[in-house]
């Protein structure tokens, strides 16, 4: 930051800040768009998953089965080598994952 002593210091300092705003927005969109086209894969899986949520959630005993597939698939098997607080959160969170995107998708 330089120092201001006058009003066309001034004027000139806002310029400058006004640009390098400018530049720093479109760094962000870049860094957005970037990490919107990394995670795409996952928010393609994530509408699937929802869709496929919807379609359990009308019968109870689909409902049932998909909570124990998350539990024997992800906590019994991937996560066997973890630590119990990870075995019982992992699960627990792509519940209320796929819960939650099935949520949105009916409203």
């Amino acid at each position: 930051m330089s120092q201001i002593k006058n009003f066309d210091d001034l004027k000139l300092e806002r310029t400058r800040l006004e640009s390098l705003a400018i530049v720093h927005r479109t760094e962000l969109r870049n860094e957005i768009a970037s990490l919107k086209e990394q995670f795409k894969p996952f928010s393609i899986l994530a509408g699937w998953l929802g869709g496929f949520q919807h379609q359990i959630n009308k019968n109870p005993l689909a409902v049932a089965g998909a909570s124990a597939g998350i539990d024997l698939l992800v906590r019994d098997k991937l996560l066997s080598k973890s630590n119990w607080i990870i075995r019982s959160l992992v699960p627990l969170a792509l519940k209320n994952i796929i819960g939650f995107i099935s949520k949105k998708k009916t409203s």
